[in-house]
């Protein structure tokens, strides 16, 4: 299994939440949704969107489909997903869906955005899912959860039509980044490993055992997802982090 640059700890510890203002006062300033934990998060991200456009050969010229996934909460997930959403909007200029794929996710809370409609009525009902998507600000970040409040995802992911609105929604983004539960505590997100062109583990390192992790990749692979690599987070550099530059 390949080895993506891992984040630093850092972006565990995101900044403080930024989102739409609730009031329409035109004296406040606006909200940068897309600003970053620190410089060397973004230099990061780009190293990860570098390496997944090498893994991922955009031969349709429609957009990717990305899922991140740990085996267990507390991994980083949401934050890492987060921040390279941010980064690839920011830096690249890229329109970037944030589809929340956790009933526990806190991606609309961050932008302080309220659920109002899932993906129930797309997947079940056959109506169209923009109407689940929100825009963050005037940017190109898009946000959306896959099952709103009182909804069973269980009955959304597993839906064979899902797979079709993925598809047509890369035509629309460049990039689909999915935002999963742990692989541990529920099979929703192994659901929608190959729903999506690649997968991404999160690790936390020094922390999460290897057996959890090869156990997850098999999962995921199982079920025919194709596993790109491993995100470590939150690594511990016990000499100074210039002589690991230098290895």
């Amino acid at each position: 299994m390949s080895k993506i640059y891992e984040a630093l700890q850092r972006a565990a510890k995101v900044s403080p939440q930024l989102g739409k203002a609730a009031s329409a006062e035109k004296l406040l300033p606006k909200p940068d949704y897309l600003r970053t934990s620190s410089l060397a998060v973004e230099e990061q991200m780009l190293g990860l969107y570098r390496t997944l456009v090498a893994l991922l050969p955009n031969r349709r010229g429609w957009g990717r489909a990305v899922q991140f996934i740990g085996s267990r909460r507390g991994e980083g997930v949401s934050v890492l997903s987060r921040e390279f959403a941010k980064v690839c909007v920011r830096k690249l200029g890229a329109s970037v869906l944030l589809l929340d794929a956790d009933p526990e996710g806190p991606q609309l809370a961050y932008f302080d955005v309220v659920p109002e409609q899932g993906w129930k009525r797309a997947v079940l009902e056959e109506q169209p899912v923009k109407g689940a998507i929100t825009q963050i600000g005037d940017t190109k970040l898009y946000i959306s959860q896959i099952a709103a409040p009182g909804e069973s995802i269980t009955q959304i992911v597993h839906a064979p039509a899902i797979e079709g609105i993925i598809e047509d929604l890369k035509r629309d983004y460049d990039f689909i980044v999915v935002d999963t539960p742990p692989a541990v505590s529920s099979a929703d997100g192994l659901a929608l490993s190959h729903k999506v062109d690649g997968v991404i583990l999160v690790v936390e390192a020094e922390s999460t055992r290897w057996q959890i992790v090869r156990n997850t990749k098999e999962k995921i692979e199982l079920r025919g997802g194709n596993v790109l690599g491993v995100l470590f987070n939150k690594r511990r550099h016990y000499i100074p982090k210039f002589i690991y530059e230098r290895l």
